[in-house]
């Protein structure tokens, strides 16, 4: 839970030649950023590219898991012509399909990097994945082929800014350097001739205020306080929340609105009635 930039990158290119160019050059944008720190361009390709194969302490596991896409499906009753009998297949699903399936797919190949934008800030994985036409799904004792429908090399990922407002991690001033420069970044990306989709939950990509991007960083922190209290009311003291150890959270709980409040109340009641108290 927190304030964070979600992001999709890609090009249309089928050439990999061309997709690590684009990398190479996107991280040398990225290196005139004020990241803390950008990491080595990564190359992977087969097993290399399944999570499975990495153990979840392994520097490239959350890279990895951020590189696959994910495919939804629903099985449907078909006339096989061939074998004069319907059969179930497996098709992308409708709008008013509501028994849907899903599997993750990883990538064929993976070209890109992490850059960490400062203390308190989730690192930035970017990149670019190519992904199979067709994947195999089983169900029922039925097998078909679903088409994965990601044409071209595509990245789908996501940035939490929230926790760099910590005031031990540098407070305000930081975590407005780290989402902006995020936000550089993507611009940049696009500069570079990369499609780029953002999804902002500060407001800053859209509307380009620091003002209104600092306030609402502050607005995030009293719901986050707002929660984390509303749990330990319910659950007991036991309750640890990413606010804890800032020397501000108490002024924080103490001025949630009370609409926040008691949507966190409603939702610590919720998780009441499945999770025994700590």
């Amino acid at each position: 839970m927190g304030l964070t930039i979600h992001y999709d990158l890609s090009s249309k290119t089928r050439s990999a030649a061309k997709a690590l160019r684009l990398i190479q050059a996107f991280r040398q944008r990225c290196l005139d950023l004020p990241f803390k720190e950008v990491g080595d361009i990564m190359d992977l390709s087969g097993e290399r590219c399944s999570i499975e194969k990495y153990d979840k302490d392994d520097p490239l596991c959350w890279f990895v898991i951020q590189s696959g896409t994910y495919v939804n499906y629903v099985w449907k009753r078909k006339w096989d012509a061939k074998k004069g009998q319907s059969t179930m297949r497996a098709v992308k699903p409708g709008k008013d399909d509501h028994s849907r399936y899903g599997m993750n797919v990883p990538a064929l190949r993976i070209i890109g990097f992490s850059a960490w934008p400062g203390e308190g800030c989730e690192e930035s994985n970017v990149g670019l994945c190519l992904y199979p036409a067709t994947v195999e799904v089983e169900q029922y004792g039925y097998k078909d082929m679903v088409r994965v429908g990601e044409r071209g090399w595509h990245w789908q990922s996501f940035c939490k800014t929230q926790y760099a407002n910590d005031p031990a991690a540098g407070g305000l001033a930081n975590f407005l350097r780290c989402h902006l420069t995020v936000c550089a970044m993507l611009d940049a990306a696009k500069e570079l001739g990369l499609q780029v989709e953002v999804s902002d939950e500060g407001g800053y990509w859209q509307k380009r205020d620091v003002k209104a991007l600092g306030a609402e960083v502050g607005e995030w922190d009293k719901l986050i306080a707002g929660f984390g209290g509303a749990l330990r009311d319910t659950f007991g003291p036991g309750i640890e929340t990413a606010m804890d150890g800032r020397p501000d959270a108490e002024a924080l709980e103490a001025h949630v609105p009370e609409r926040t409040a008691e949507a966190a109340r409603r939702f610590a009641k919720m998780i009441e009635a499945v999770v025994p108290k700590v």
